[in-house]
């Protein structure tokens, strides 16, 4: 993308100081963040000096209502439906606006965001980041003028080069694993607990040789949360049967089959179409001598684990919203995540117990 032009680059400009979260503001005036909440939206149980302090105190530290965070609970308070509360803009960065559709799991994001966000009222759109002429100060007064606040950082293919935004100017957060280096907060699957299940499934299967194969941005997106359980687990085997990973940094099946050759695992651990394809080509039967286990299974032609994708979508969704309550804006200083726990499912692609 390319490089932003922010307006801090201009001595003649001065950047907008991010909004202040209720807990700065409790913080300031010496009170809880639920008595600051009750006194923005003007609850009655509060004193009304309480309330004009309190207000006082918050515009003086920047304080700016949100007509969308307002609605929201107006409608939450009253019990009513949720209609018509604004929209949030679901950033894509595939190479065409409708790539991310053509993937079974990306697109079961986008699905469970926008059903949570009608729940909300919240109109989940998505927004295509590599459409031309788009860079970060254009792409920020677009949305800006779209009266969008809130984003959802949707899951990228390998390696995309991290947006560029003013981030100040926005409640966003993370769609799976994107950008590691983007402190955002994030809802994403359980990548450690979905690799235990899968090797106690296999062991009640009788397999004894497991062989983790993936792509080298597969392990790193995760931070080693498929690699740390599996190592783990190899502590406990015996020597003869601990088979060294694979990591591809690009597919080549040459490699693969090297690897296969010399190590002879009895089931291959990884994610994606291609490893099965490359057994195949090996001239082996799955699951009569090898067996495979997908680690985000998606369809029905193999085992594997269902990480819920449409959960992680909704979850995102929640967390944006908690975001956009608290006047969240920018990159926080500590990010959080949120792990939606998998499920395994069965498939032909392994022996039965």
């Amino acid at each position: 993308m390319p490089a932003a032009t922010s307006s801090a680059s201009s001595p003649k400009r001065r950047a907008k100081p991010a909004a202040p979260t209720l807990a700065r503001i409790a913080d300031v005036a010496g009170v809880d963040k639920s008595t600051v909440s009750r006194a923005l939206r003007g609850h009655r149980v509060l004193p009304e000096e309480t309330t004009r302090r309190i207000r006082r105190i918050a515009r003086s530290l920047g304080y700016r209502h949100s007509p969308l965070v307002g609605a929201v609970m107006r409608r939450a308070r009253g019990g009513g439906e949720h209609r018509g509360l604004g929209q949030v803009a679901y950033l894509t960065f595939d190479a065409t606006p409708t790539a991310w559709r053509d993937q079974i799991t990306f697109r079961q994001f986008f699905t469970g965001a926008e059903t949570r966000g009608e729940q909300l009222g919240l109109q989940v759109v998505p927004f295509w980041m590599k459409a031309p002429g788009l860079n970060p100060r254009r792409t920020t007064a677009i949305l800006e003028a779209r009266g969008i606040t809130g984003l959802l950082i949707g899951p990228t293919t390998g390696w995309t080069q991290t947006p560029e935004l003013n981030w100040q100017r926005f409640c966003a957060v993370k769609v799976g694993a994107p950008f590691p280096d983007l402190p955002l907060p994030c809802a994403v699957h359980h990548h450690f607990r979905g690799m235990i299940q899968a090797l106690d499934e296999l062991h009640a299967r009788g397999y004894r040789r497991p062989g983790l194969a993936l792509r080298d941005y597969q392990e790193a997106k995760t931070g080693g949360a498929w690699s740390a359980p599996f190592f783990h687990r190899q502590q406990q085997m015996p020597a003869r049967d601990r088979v060294p990973p694979l990591w591809l940094d690009e597919l080549a099946f040459d490699r693969f089959a090297a690897w296969h050759r010399k190590h002879r695992p009895d089931v291959i651990i990884g994610q994606g179409n291609h490893w099965l394809d490359w057994l195949k080509q090996l001239g082996l039967r799955v699951p009569a001598d090898i067996g495979f286990v997908d680690l985000d299974r998606c369809t029905t032609d193999r085992a594997g684990i269902d990480q819920r994708s449409p959960a992680i979508g909704a979850a995102a969704v929640d967390l944006l919203l908690n975001r956009l309550l608290e006047h969240e804006r920018g990159l926080p200083t500590s990010s959080s995540i949120l792990q939606v726990e998998g499920v395994w499912a069965n498939g032909p692609s392994v022996r039965s117990r």
